[in-house]
C-alpha cells in the first residue's frame, strides 16, 4: 500500500506540473501540492513499524482532496462537449474544473483500494470472516483487545 501511495502522489505531481507548464497558472499546481504530501506520507510508510500510521494519514489527506474535487465529476459531460477547454463558455472556470476532475479521478481508485485494504487487514488481524453469522463470536473477538481480562464467556452482546 505504501508504494501505491507513492505512485498516487507522483501521478498528482505530474498532473500539476503538466498543467502549470501547459497553461502557466498557479492554481493547477494544487494537485501537485497534494500529491507531494501524499507521496511523502507514502515514503514514510515504507518502514513496517510506521506503515499503519502514515497510510491512515495519507487516506485523510486523500479524503480532503476528494472533498474539494469530487463535485467537479458532474461536469464531465460538459467538459467533453466543449470543443476547446480554454474557450468553453458552458463553465465558469473550465481549466480549474478539468484539473479538479482529473485529480478526483486519480484519488478515487486510491481511496477505494485503501478502504478495501483496511477491511482486509482488520479481518485478518482480528480473525473475523466477513460472512460470519455468529455475532457472539465476533463480539468476543473484537472486545478481547479492549478488555484483556474478560473471557469470551463473560462478554455477551
Amino acid at each position: 500500500m505504501a508504494k501505491y501511495t507513492i505512485i498516487t502522489g507522483a501521478l498528482l505531481i505530474l498532473l500539476g506540473v503538466f498543467g502549470y507548464l501547459s497553461h502557466d497558472t498557479v492554481t493547477v499546481l494544487i494537485p501537485a501540492f497534494l500529491g507531494a504530501i501524499i507521496a511523502l506520507l507514502g515514503a514514510f510508510a515504507l518502514k513496517t513499524e510506521r506503515r499503519r500510521k502514515f497510510i491512515h494519514i495519507a487516506v485523510v489527506v486523500v479524503v480532503i482532496g476528494l472533498a474539494g474535487s469530487v463535485t467537479s465529476l458532474s461536469s464531465i459531460p460538459t467538459l467533453l462537449s466543449c470543443e476547446a477547454i480554454l474557450t468553453c463558455d458552458d463553465l465558469a472556470r473550465p481549466l480549474a474544473t478539468l484539473y479538479k476532475t482529473l485529480m478526483a479521478l486519480v484519488l478515487i481508485p486510491y481511496f477505494v483500494t485503501a478502504i478495501s485494504f483496511f477491511i482486509k487487514a482488520l479481518t485478518v488481524s482480528s480473525g473475523i470472516s466477513l460472512g460470519q453469522k455468529d455475532s457472539y463470536a465476533a463480539t468476543s473477538i473484537t472486545l478481547a483487545p479492549i478488555f484483556p481480562k474478560a473471557s469470551a464467556k463473560s462478554v455477551r452482546p
